[in-house]
This record gives structure tokens, sequence and C-alpha cells, in this order.
């Protein structure tokens, strides 16, 4: 069951803020203390915001509708492309969010600074707005899934093997999650990144099942075509296991083997269902 959201329109685009959203941002105060959490929390939605903006102006530039939904650790922009993408346009696309947000997160905190140089640790605002805009943005330029790094690196791996480059990405993928993950237990000062290696790991192995399950349905449809084709035009019914011929067809059949009564009861079930 998908989190419930809020609605509202930034430039146009509709923005969905879910629960899931919300409830992560008060987990970031909860762990991190109020001192930090509350300032970091809250550049952490003004960034992601951003973000998001960058992506969906950068689809709209090439006539695609775009909308941002802010849900749990993560901020995404779908959009619907009017016709097919250049690479190019792809990767702008890519890059726009984390670009917005390492340039404006770095003026703004310039300005909050005061100038240039690491931040200081005794200023949570200053600590706040290093990690939600320039870093964090930075992070998301890592080549792999599903950060918008690892889309990047999909669209160049395509100029050498167009079919296969999201396969490769998934498994560039987990392979670089798997050993930042032995890293973190083997470390213990990196066990707090955890879940930085989780992410992907998770990502890459769930977009793969869909995929598998994606091929699975298209070749049972096509299995089911070609099984329907056959029995047009030999009349032999040879069906994968469980499954059944249209009802036009059986209505067909009824017809051919002098049943006109069940072949009209057929089709009148089939007028009447459109």
């Amino acid at each position: 069951m998908r989190s419930s959201a809020a609605v509202l329109r930034v430039f146009g685009f509709p923005v969905h803020i879910r629960s899931g959203f919300l409830v992560f941002l008060a987990l970031v105060v909860v762990v991190q203390g109020a001192e930090f959490g509350i300032p970091f929390a809250v550049f952490v939605a003004l960034f992601t915001l951003v973000h998001e903006l960058g992506h969906a102006f950068a689809a709209r530039a090439t006539g695609a509708d775009a909308e941002i939904s802010l849900d749990f650790m993560a901020g995404y922009a779908a959009f619907v492309p009017t016709r097919p993408l250049t690479r190019p346009e792809r990767i702008g696309i890519s890059i726009a969010g984390p670009g917005v947000q390492i340039v404006l997160g770095g003026l703004v905190y310039v300005a909050v600074r005061g100038g240039l140089g690491l931040p200081d640790t005794g200023r949570p605002i200053e600590l706040a707005v290093f990690w939600a805009g320039p870093v964090i943005g930075a992070f998301n330029l890592i080549p792999v899934l599903p950060f918008d790094g690892g889309a990047i690196a999909q669209v160049l791996v395509e100029f050498v093997t167009p079919r296969r480059a999201r396969q490769v990405m998934q498994w560039f993928t987990i392979a670089v999650a798997a050993g930042a993950l032995a890293w973190s237990v083997i470390d213990p000062d990196l066990l707090r990144y955890l879940v930085l290696a989780l992410i992907p790991l998770l990502s890459a192995a769930g977009s793969m099942g869909g995929d598998r399950r994606q091929r699975h349905d298209s070749d049972r449809r096509a299995a089911m075509a070609r099984a329907e084709a056959m029995a047009w035009a030999t009349g032999v019914v040879d069906f994968p296991r469980g499954r059944q011929p249209s009802p036009w067809f059986r209505a067909a059949q009824a017809r051919r083997s002098g049943d006109d009564g069940r072949a009209d009861r057929k089709s009148t079930r089939l007028n009447s269902s459109h």
C-alpha cells in the first residue's frame, strides 16, 4: 500500500509529499539529536526538493511532463517523454538534479559560513548545509544504481552494449555495493554507513527481479499469441499449460463443428461484454 501524500505545485510541477518522507526527517532528528538534526532535516528537505526540481526542469526542456515525489530516504522525478530522448538529453536530465544541488548547496554554504573552507564543527547550521547540499549531491553522482551517477553510467555503457547496458549496471552495482557492505562490516568505524551500501544493493536486486518477471510475462504473452495464431490457422489447439484459447476462437470452433447454438451464445456474451 502506498503511503498517503500531500500534493502541492512548485513551478507548475505537482509535488507529492508522502508520509514516509516526514517519518524519515523525524528519524534524522531523533538519530542526530536536535542541535544538528533539526537544521540537517530542514536542509535535507529543501535540497531534496531542489534536486528533483533540477530533474523536472531538464525533463520539461525536452517537452516531457514531470512530477515530483518525496518519500522515505528518497525523492524522485517521474516524467513522460513526448518523443524518444537522445542519450545526451537523458544524461542531461540525470545530471541536472545533483548538479543544481551541488551548485546551490555550495552557494548557500559559502553564504552561511561567510567564505570558503571546511565547516566549523561547532556550528551545526554550517555542517547541515555542507552535508545536505554539496556532499549528498556529489554522493548522488556515484556510478551505481539507483543513483543519478548510475543512470548516467548506464547511458554511457549503451554505447558499447545497447541491449545489455541495464543488466551490466545492475551486476556492477551489486558487486560494488557488496564490496562496500563487506568493508563496512569489517571496519567498525564504517559500520554507521552500512545503510549506504544496502540501498544500491537492494535496489539492484529488486530491479533485476522485476526485469525477470517482465521478461517472463512477455514470453508468456508471445507463446499465447503463437498458440492462438496456430489454432486459427490449423485448428490445432496447443496452448501452454493452464491456458485456453480466446473466446472468439472457441465461438468459431463451435460454429465449425455445427454447434450454432453454442456459437451464438458465446457471440452474444462477447458482444454484451463490449
